[in-house]
C-alpha cells in the first residue's frame, strides 16, 4: 500500500497512546493536516526537496512526464518521504516505470488518465479537479478508484476569505476521498483551522517558491493546529472524509392501527 496513504489514514485517525512500562503510555504528536511541498516548478527542487525531509513532510511531489526524467538527487533527497508524480498523463506503463524509480503516488486531470493506468495496488492515486467541474461529476469521483482529491483554486492569495471557504465546501460535500488543497505558504493559523474544519486532509504548497523558514514555519502550525473541531450546526447527514460517516438509518414502518381493529 501507499506510504502516503498511510500517512493520511493515521492524521485522519488521530494521535495514539504508546505503550510502554512507565506508568503511562506516551502520546505521538501528529499535525492536523498533512503537508505536501510541491516540487513540480523546476527551481532548485533538489534543495527544496532536502528541506522538506528536514522538516518531516508528509509528502513531496515532482513533475513526471517521463519515469527517466525524474532527477536522481532529488530521489535521493526524498528517501525518507513518500513522493508522487504529478503527470499531465498517465498509462500502466508509465505508472509501472515510476514505481519502479521509487514513486509512491501519482497525480493526475481526468482527461489525461487511462483507466487501466488505475490498477496498480501498490500506488496511491490522486485526482486534480479543477474549481469550476460540476456538480455531477464530482458526485461521480465517489465511484472512481483514487485515493484522494487535489482541489486548486484560481486565487487563494491571503488573507484566506469565507468566498474560499464555499468554493472550498462545494467541492469536498461531494464525496468521501481525502481531500488536498494547493495553498499558499504563508497562512496564518486561523486560516489553517478554516480549511481544518472544511475537511481538507492536506495542503500541497510550493515548495521551491518558498524559505526553509517559510516551510517550517507553516509545518510549526500545522503540528499547533487544536485536534477537536468546533461543531457549529453541521449537518449530520453531509459527507465527511474516508469511511467516518455512516448512512442514515431507514425509519421502521408504521404499524397499521385499521389492521388491528379489524381482528375485534
Amino acid at each position: 500500500m501507499s506510504k502516503f496513504l498511510d500517512r493520511l489514514d493515521k492524521l485522519s485517525r488521530g494521535p495514539t497512546t504508546a505503550l510502554g512500562f512507565g506508568a503511562g503510555g506516551r502520546t505521538e504528536k501528529l499535525p492536523g493536516m498533512a503537508l505536501i511541498g510541491d516540487l513540480s516548478s523546476g527551481k532548485r527542487p533538489a534543495q527544496s526537496a532536502a528541506t522538506l525531509s528536514k522538516i518531516g513532510a508528509d509528502g513531496a511531489l515532482v513533475q513526471g512526464d517521463d519515469p527517466e526524467g525524474i532527477p536522481k538527487n532529488v530521489a535521493e533527497a526524498l528517501k525518507d518521504i513518500p513522493w508522487g508524480v504529478r503527470a499531465s498523463e498517465l498509462t500502466a506503463d508509465g505508472v509501472t516505470g515510476f514505481m519502479e524509480k521509487g514513486c509512491d503516488f501519482l497525480a493526475f486531470a481526468p482527461d489525461g488518465a487511462q483507466v487501466g493506468a488505475l490498477n496498480d495496488e501498490d500506488a496511491g492515486y490522486v485526482l486534480c479537479v479543477p474549481p469550476d467541474m460540476d456538480e455531477q461529476s464530482l458526485r461521480a469521483i465517489e465511484d472512481l478508484p483514487v485515493d484522494a482529491v487535489l482541489l486548486a483554486l484560481d486565487s487563494v492569495d491571503p488573507p484566506l476569505t469565507v468566498q474560499h471557504l464555499l468554493a472550498i465546501g462545494a467541492v469536498r460535500g461531494s464525496f468521501s476521498k481525502y481531500f488536498l488543497l494547493e495553498v499558499p505558504v504563508g497562512l496564518t493559523s486561523g486560516e489553517l483551522e478554516g480549511l481544518k474544519e472544511m475537511g481538507v486532509d492536506g495542503l500541497v504548497v510550493d515548495a521551491t517558491a518558498a524559505s526553509a523558514k517559510e516551510m517550517t514555519g507553516l509545518k510549526d502550525r500545522l503540528m499547533s493546529l487544536p485536534r477537536r473541531q468546533r461543531n457549529r450546526g453541521r449537518n449530520l447527514g453531509t459527507v465527511h472524509p474516508r469511511d467516518s460517516y455512516a448512512a442514515p438509518a431507514v425509519p421502521a414502518p408504521a404499524e397499521d392501527d385499521d389492521e388491528d381493529d379489524e381482528d375485534f
